[in-house]
């Protein structure tokens, strides 16, 4: 088991148990948004032993519309750049063509970074379990400090 595995498995919470806490309850309208525009989705992850630590998760709806939404975006952002490249002006056209091209690139960065960030348990898991641990960490101190 290499340190992440331990660290989750000791502290009783399984990387599947992060949509149960309370600050993604809280934000679970914002993430079905996100949701439907294809820039979350929630992934199982295998429980921790020595043998299935990196085995297959099952593959969902959202996981293959946000990897299609992904796919699609860095599509536009290639069929873009022959505007830079042919006839470039510059004025407005040349300026509408530029941010045009620009945008579509962010868009498909951002894009990549939510997918990158649903599909690897470091992040967006971790990130929740960790807020939950600190969370009840300092429960103890607020009680107190009342």
């Amino acid at each position: 088991m290499d340190d992440t595995s331990r660290k989750y498995v000791s502290s009783g919470i399984t990387p599947n148990d992060y949509t149960e806490t309370p600050l993604f309850q809280v934000m679970k309208p914002f993430f079905f948004t996100m949701k439907l525009h294809g820039m979350y989705f929630c992934k199982r992850y295998a429980e921790f032993s020595d043998e299935n630590l990196k085995s297959k998760c099952p593959v969902t709806w959202s996981f293959i519309f946000s990897t299609l939404v992904v796919s699609t975006n860095w599509i536009m952002f290639v069929k873009l750049i022959p505007l830079l490249v042919t006839d470039f002006e510059f004025g407005t056209t040349g300026f509408t063509r530029t941010i045009l091209t620009v945008w579509v690139l962010l868009c498909s960065i951002n894009s990549t970074s939510c997918w990158l960030g649903c599909y690897r348990m470091e992040s967006l898991p971790r990130f929740f379990i960790e807020w939950h641990e600190v969370q009840n960490e300092f429960a103890d101190i607020t009680t107190c400090l009342r």
